[in-house]
């Protein structure tokens, strides 16, 4: 049985990062090998770029692939807050990527809401595919992960197993808020993220 292979991920463009983050192997009494490769990609600015990587083979080349790539910024609008800002910069654009690892993160919510509480994650269960919380005050200080990295098994029946190896590109921090309406008394719960890129 033939086995093919994706290596040497790469950017044109040193403002949009790229990786193979994630595979996805099958495994059977009969059969193992990787099933899915995963790129991402995360870009610091707006611009373009070409992405490549190489094909092999049963370990030899084949050939170099290549996709084009259109990083674009905009802005979001979310009703019921104003704004976002942690470390003193907003995050209501869709700029959240940030070199620093801790800081004060600060909500103002829009007119008639109020805020009822805000949790950040402080990790992720592998098992579960939940994030862990951790409530803080208004303004108050969160650390940032600074890795996201883990090896999930699932017993698909009795006849194969399927192995998630994730690697991420740029770690998450969720930050989850949850505000009220102060008229209808109806809470919603808003998401932000923050990023922190962990490749140069």
């Amino acid at each position: 049985m033939s086995v093919c292979s994706i290596r040497n991920v790469r950017s044109s463009n040193k403002n949009i990062k790229t990786a193979l983050t994630a595979t996805k192997r099958y495994k059977s009494s009969y059969a193992d090998y990787v099933s899915d490769y995963y790129i991402s990609y995360f870009a610091k600015k707006a611009g373009k770029a070409v992405v490549s990587f190489d094909v092999y083979k049963d370990g030899k080349f084949v050939q170099t692939c290549s996709i084009s790539v259109i990083a674009k910024g905009y802005k979001f609008y979310k009703p019921v807050i104003k704004n976002v800002k942690y470390a003193g910069k907003e995050l209501y654009y869709y700029d959240p990527f940030t070199n620093k690892t801790s800081g004060k993160l600060k909500v103002t919510p829009a007119k008639g809401y109020k805020i009822v509480s805000i949790e950040y994650s402080t990790g992720y269960n592998s098992k579960t595919g939940d994030y862990t919380y951790k409530k803080i005050k208004n303004n108050g200080k969160i650390k940032l992960l600074k890795q996201r990295k883990y090896t999930r098994k699932n017993n698909e029946g009795t006849e194969y197993e399927s192995q998630y190896a994730y690697n991420s590109l740029f770690p998450v921090t969720q930050i989850r808020i949850t505000l009220q309406n102060k008229k209808t008394k109806e809470q919603v719960v808003d998401y932000e993220y923050l990023y922190t890129l962990n490749r140069k």
